[in-house]
């Protein structure tokens, strides 16, 4: 992606208007921001897909999102890539 934050607008909007954001969706937009250095903003939705996820049951899936949360966390306290 030549311009992740660009890119983000259209799928965050369209989360916007949905009244019961799925876990996956969730997480995709989460590495779009990140892509981008948003890594306050990719935390933010990483950590609600982690909740979905747990309250439907879905291990597996809550699992990688926690590997995924650690990452940003890491990348996070590295600064902005060059």
């Amino acid at each position: 992606l030549s311009k992740p934050t660009n890119s983000a607008l259209h799928p965050e909007r369209a989360n916007s208007l949905t009244k019961h954001p799925a876990a996956k969706d969730l997480v995709v937009l989460a590495e779009i921001y990140a892509a981008g250095d948003k890594f306050d903003r990719a935390i933010t939705l990483a950590e609600e897909a982690r909740q979905l996820a747990q309250a439907a049951g879905e291990r597996e899936l809550a699992d990688n999102i926690r590997g995924r949360l650690n990452r940003y966390r890491n990348l996070a306290s590295k600064g902005p890539s060059p």
